[in-house]
């Protein structure tokens, strides 16, 4: 019952013939009585079934997502629907906007569609202030994004180069780096050079996080 507005390329496959291989997809309003009757049954609301969504969609026609958004009260005057089972149904509704806000918001800065649900898992309703606070946060938070992913993040998020969350974060994921190629320690001076290489930023500025963090025993 939902609707997805999705893109990608259509191909021919030998057995099945033509077909849609969908590269992103974002998840819509339904837009005609069926699609909008099929949504409040699907199971996705809260507190709706078969015979209370084709009620619903009767009373209200197309304005029925309008009216839940708006002005939910409208909603008990439907024959049955008392207030308890509005105030779910609204509160459900509400989630999935929510839902559906920050997957925008992650599309929208080139996170895919797997990590962009793992994010919302792990953050919650919090996500779109996190992620945009300090994108940085995902390289040590989400399984399988490393640095380099949320340094994209940043960029699309304009994050300036000489963030203090992308000079740790960088100085962190170099570090693991260096212990994933067998070394127990390094020299100083010469991580700083490959810091600075790794981020376009100054020694001095790399030094004092350097510093930073091992006050702060983060490393």
């Amino acid at each position: 019952g939902q609707t997805i507005h999705a893109k990608g390329l259509w191909k021919l496959h030998p057995k099945h013939g033509r077909q849609f291989e969908v590269h992103s997809f974002e998840m819509e309003k339904p837009r005609d009585l069926i699609g909008i009757q099929k949504y409040l049954e699907s199971g996705h609301i809260k507190g709706i079934g078969p015979s209370f969504a084709r009620k619903i969609v009767e009373k209200f026609g197309l304005k029925t997502l309008d009216i839940i958004d708006n002005t939910p009260n409208r909603l008990l005057e439907v024959e049955g629907l008392g207030t308890k089972r509005m105030k779910t149904l609204v509160a459900s509704m509400s989630d999935e906007l929510i839902v559906r806000k920050v997957m925008i918001f992650l599309r929208g800065h080139g996170i895919s569609p797997v990590y962009a649900q793992k994010i919302y898992k792990h953050y919650g309703v919090e996500c779109i202030e996190k992620v945009t606070e300090n994108p940085y946060r995902l390289a040590k938070d989400i399984y399988g994004m490393g640095f380099k992913s949320a340094d994209q993040v940043a960029k699309n998020l304009n994050i300036s180069q000489d963030s203090p969350y992308r000079i740790e974060a960088g100085i962190e994921f170099l570090l693991a780096e260096l212990g994933k190629e067998g070394h127990s320690c390094y020299e100083k001076q010469a991580f700083i050079v490959k810091v600075g290489e790794l981020l376009g930023v100054n020694d001095q500025l790399i030094t004092k996080h350097v510093e930073t963090l091992v006050n702060d025993e983060q490393i």
